[in-house]
């Protein structure tokens, strides 16, 4: 199971703008060159507010993921309704969501009650499973997107550790580790997934 199956619904949701982007001759590479700007200053900007504000400064985190799925969803949909598809773009956007999924965790590493070991951990775990889902597509033509925690699933999660944290890190002392560790977990177990269950027969 994974949020991604909600994906239809997010592009339907989202149609109206798509059409309105691509009208405007908006291209496919410059809404996902927006998600990883959009990234970059999420890694760079919170950590550098919680300097100022605190944990606070994480409650901007799920507002930024919502915004970079929504991205994500239109820069695919520009490309497929209105046939702007490139393989240059498709190196960008499979790149940009390797990058992303690692720069969403970054902010982390400057949490006391998150261990910096686990967020690389988590970060690397991530950028393999989307690693794991293009290689299943290079071998088989079929791009996986198995969960538990595909993108939208990984999205969720970090929002959910924003707040957490935002919230001042409740909990017994370890809950940090605990809630990484399980990331780190499931990342791994759908990276596995995505190789396993691929057409053809990938091997995890």
């Amino acid at each position: 199971m994974s949020l991604y199956l909600l994906k239809p619904r997010f592009q339907r949701l989202l149609r109206p703008a798509v059409d309105g982007l691509a009208r405007a001759g908006v291209s496919p590479n410059a809404v996902t060159t927006s998600a990883i700007v959009l990234s970059l200053a999420v890694a760079a900007g919170v950590p550098g507010a919680a300097a100022e504000v605190g944990g606070l400064a994480f409650l901007a985190l799920p507002a930024a993921q919502l915004l970079r799925m929504a991205l994500n969803a239109v820069d695919g949909e520009i490309a497929r309704r209105h046939r702007r598809s490139t393989r240059a773009g498709a190196v960008l956007n499979e790149a940009g969501d390797a990058l992303n999924a690692a720069l969403f965790v970054v902010p982390f590493l400057f949490v006391p009650a998150v261990p910096a070991s686990g967020v690389v951990l988590l970060a690397a775990a991530c950028v393999a499973s989307e690693y794991a889902g293009v290689l299943a597509w290079a071998v088989t033509g079929v791009r996986r997107y198995d969960g538990p925690l595909g993108k939208a699933d990984q999205a969720l999660a970090t929002s959910g550790l924003a707040l957490w944290v935002a919230a001042g890190t409740p909990g017994p002392a370890g809950l940090g580790t605990a809630l990484v560790g399980a990331l780190v977990v499931l990342a791994v177990i759908t990276a596995g997934r995505r190789l396993r269950l691929a057409p053809g027969g990938v091997k995890a």
